[in-house]
């Protein structure tokens, strides 16, 4: 792309369109109990709802 003239600003020769595939994008949930401490990480993709669940009243009946 030449540039951005959006909002009055002119153009820019070093804009550049990003496109989905030019980022990457990663996703960490974390379940953090009351003193900060990580209890459960999932990376990648989220947990199954239920796995997020049962792993949330765990830590709720063992705190």
């Amino acid at each position: 792309m030449a540039g951005d003239t959006r909002a009055g600003r002119g153009t820019h020769p070093n804009l550049h369109v990003l496109t989905s595939d030019s980022i990457t994008h990663s996703s960490l949930v974390l379940l953090v109990n009351e003193d900060g401490y990580v209890e459960r990480a999932y990376n990648g993709q989220a947990p199954a709802p239920g796995t997020a669940i049962d792993d949330a009243w765990t830590l709720i009946e063992e705190w």
